[in-house]
């Protein structure tokens, strides 16, 4: 994995979810091009990540934020005199789009520097109150528990994932928000992640931290047993239709059933 097409990755950039068959998180150069991309997907044999996969599932949870963004620039972007309403349409989604990509950039931010903060590496003291207050909640609720980002995982399937922290009995997945606590809701794609890091990491119980993007609170909810095995099931059949879809699986995977 040395080629100056392909690179092993510490964090994954907008590219960069695929993995080769030991679980290393590679990123892929210039890998927004659609016909190289796929080209060095199969050159390489690499496995898609988890996210991906997922996204062949509807997300109500996200669909319903990014449509209330939507609403929120259109009361703060009036049409302009004589502007066509398309233009003004795709003025208000323009800019929706900018405001989902800077809570995603800023999520990212706070993610990596708690990521660093457990590998014992500086991070940027922006987030130190994020840093803190997920490592006070998580000493709440397993003391003595030693964290350590696990870095990135593979499944015999082929579908690879970065978990985000991982104890001896504990693992966590990280999610930033905006909402207030009373508004925090599991749904099933966060079913699905874990059910996929309980398969890859058994023997563990799973928690989505949430961490508030401004206010800098953290917030967990435990993802019970049931909802994991389901969420695993769901992870086979969006696996199965994303290889379909892309008529592609890697040659080590073994099949979906």
């Amino acid at each position: 994995m040395t080629t100056h097409q392909v690179k092993l990755a510490t964090f994954a950039s907008e590219s960069g979810h695929w993995y080769d068959r030991n679980g290393n998180l590679v990123e892929l150069i210039d890998g927004k091009k659609p016909d190289f991309r796929n080209k060095l997907v199969r050159t390489h044999d690499l496995a898609p990540g988890i996210t991906s996969v997922m996204r062949m599932k509807s997300q109500p949870g996200l669909t319903r934020w990014l449509q209330q963004e939507a609403i929120r620039c259109a009361l703060t972007l009036p049409r302009l005199p004589e502007e066509p309403e398309a233009a003004w349409l795709d003025r208000i989604l323009d800019d929706s789009k900018e405001t989902a990509k800077s809570a995603a950039d800023t999520g990212t931010e706070i993610h990596k520097a708690i990521e660093q903060a457990y590998r014992g590496e500086p991070w940027d003291p922006a987030y130190d109150l994020h840093v803190s207050n997920v490592r006070k909640l998580l000493d709440s609720i397993a003391p003595g528990e030693v964290w350590l980002p696990e870095g990135s995982v593979i499944s015999s399937l082929g579908v690879g994932s970065k978990i985000d922290l991982l104890g001896s009995a504990w693992g966590v997945d990280l999610k930033g928000t905006e909402k207030s606590v009373e508004e925090l809701r599991i749904y099933d794609n966060h079913w699905m992640q874990c059910g996929f890091y309980d398969h890859v990491r058994p023997g563990r119980r799973w928690l989505i931290v949430y961490v508030h993007r401004v206010q800098a609170w953290a917030h967990a909810i435990e993802v019970k047993r049931p909802e994991l095995a389901k969420g695993f099931v769901l992870v086979g059949h969006c696996l199965g239709m994303w290889q379909i879809e892309k008529n592609y699986r890697p040659s080590w995977a073994q099949e979906t059933t």
